[in-house]
């Protein structure tokens, strides 16, 4: 999904671990998730400081999200991604191809059909 979301970039964009923060003369304007989730023990240190504060945003305007927020999440997505690649256990960022990856270890190939006969089977089974 990650690679995916990645043709759908610009050439030479650039995937980053870190926030993205808005320029100078910008103020912050959190993703209407980023409201959802403030507050929220495991997001704790996920957001910078200041992140929630331009007292500017109605609270009508936080969830209404413009078509141009897609392009913010898409970054923040890749983001986040690339940051769990960096510690190098379930997901990898291969910089010479430019893609996410799979350890060895993970890369396995799943046989539907034996997921549909043990969903079946858990299905039938008395409760």
């Amino acid at each position: 999904m990650l690679n995916t979301l990645l043709l759908s970039c610009e050439p030479g964009y650039e995937i980053r671990g870190h926030f993205r923060l808005p320029e100078k003369d910008r103020l912050p304007h959190p993703l209407p998730e980023d409201f959802a989730m403030r507050g929220l023990l495991y997001a704790e240190d996920y957001f910078p400081n200041d992140w929630f504060s331009n007292d500017k945003i109605d609270e009508d305007e936080k969830y209404f999200e413009l078509p141009s927020v897609s392009e913010e999440r898409k970054d923040r997505i890749l983001s986040l991604g690339y940051k769990i690649a960096s510690s190098g256990n379930w997901l990898l960022w291969n910089g010479e191809t430019r893609q996410f990856e799979v350890p060895e270890k993970y890369n396995v190939k799943i046989n539907l059909d034996s997921r549909q006969k043990d969903n079946a089977e858990l299905q039938n089974m008395p409760i």
